[in-house]
């Protein structure tokens, strides 16, 4: 990594976080009924799809290499902040995410950063908390502390 300031392990699993919390949103299992429905059916092709194609032509290391090389160290504040929000959110577009669930180390600033860019409502982007979950169809329960 050029230049100085955090790790790569850092960056690199910073991104990790981000792209699993992607992940979890379009690829999250059904829940159990008795009588599958067809969105339960849609979900489990969804699933199955991404699964697929997260080992056949997964675009993980080009982005881990893209943020940690490209773009560098991401200090609170700095223009790289801004550019790796704009970058991990034109990703996430792409992608088709219509939920996200950032995590506390996330940060409150680049969630709602994302959440703008990407076109998401506060009842579609959070930052979540202890006991928060999403469930495909539903969408993101904040939990008793969120609320």
């Amino acid at each position: 990594m050029r230049g100085s300031g955090l790790p790569r392990w850092f960056a690199v699993s910073t991104l990790l976080a981000f792209l699993t919390i992607a992940s979890l949103t379009l690829a999250q299992a059904p829940t159990e009924t008795k009588e599958p429905k067809a969105a339960d059916a849609a979900a489990l092709a969804l699933d199955q799809k991404v699964m697929t194609a997260a080992k056949k032509d997964s675009e993980i290391i080009a982005n881990l290499t893209y943020l940690s090389d490209m773009i560098g160290p991401r200090l609170t504040g700095s223009a790289a902040v801004k550019k790796a929000n704009e970058w991990t959110a034109d990703k996430m577009k792409s992608f088709g995410v219509s939920y996200l669930m950032g995590a506390h180390c996330t940060g409150i600033e680049s969630l709602y950063r994302l959440r703008q860019r990407i076109g998401l409502t506060r009842q579609t982007a959070v930052v979540g908390a202890v006991g928060a979950s999403f469930v495909l169809g539903e969408g993101i329960h904040p939990g008793a502390i969120a609320q």
